[in-house]
């Protein structure tokens, strides 16, 4: 048999397993059809935050929108073309973002990542995007008979 390894070259966090597919492999060895396995052999530890926490995604581009002082890294902090607002282009980094920080809708988690943990509803770098309001649709069709929306 024949064992194929995949070597990512860099680590940018913890990605889902390769799943392979072998419906299109073609095989001289008998009717059996190929067995294909999958492992997971090292389990990424970097973050994954959306625009390294850094900057805002304009979803529509799928562009993120640095803040002032961050551009975009090649996944260690140095300048790159990731386009994930990952390297500090002036200066160091000794506060969170806003002013004050994290504009007063959360906390400032400090040294060494100085990012804010947001109130509930709201979200972003510097906490300054109001979530959305989820759940039921108030103009969704009925459930059931006597049942205006579903419980779950």
């Amino acid at each position: 048999g024949n064992n194929i390894q995949v070597t990512f070259l860099q680590d940018f966090g913890d990605l889902p397993l390769l799943i392979p597919d072998g419906t299109n492999l073609g095989q001289t060895s008998g009717v059996d059809p190929p067995l294909l396995t999958a492992q997971k052999v090292v389990t990424g530890d970097k973050e994954s935050d959306i625009c390294s926490s850094h900057g805002t995604c304009d979803e529509d581009k799928g562009i993120c929108q640095c803040l002032d002082d961050w551009m975009t890294s090649d996944g260690y902090g140095n300048a790159g073309t990731r386009g994930d607002c990952g390297h500090r282009s002036t200066g160091t980094t000794s506060t969170c973002p806003g002013e004050p920080a994290c504009l007063g809708h959360g906390t400032c988690l400090g040294p060494p990542t100085y990012r804010c943990d947001c109130e509930s509803g709201r979200s972003g770098p510097d906490c300054s995007l109001i979530d959305c309001p989820t759940g039921k649709s108030w103009f969704s069709f009925p459930t059931a008979a006597n049942a205006a929306h579903s419980d779950g």
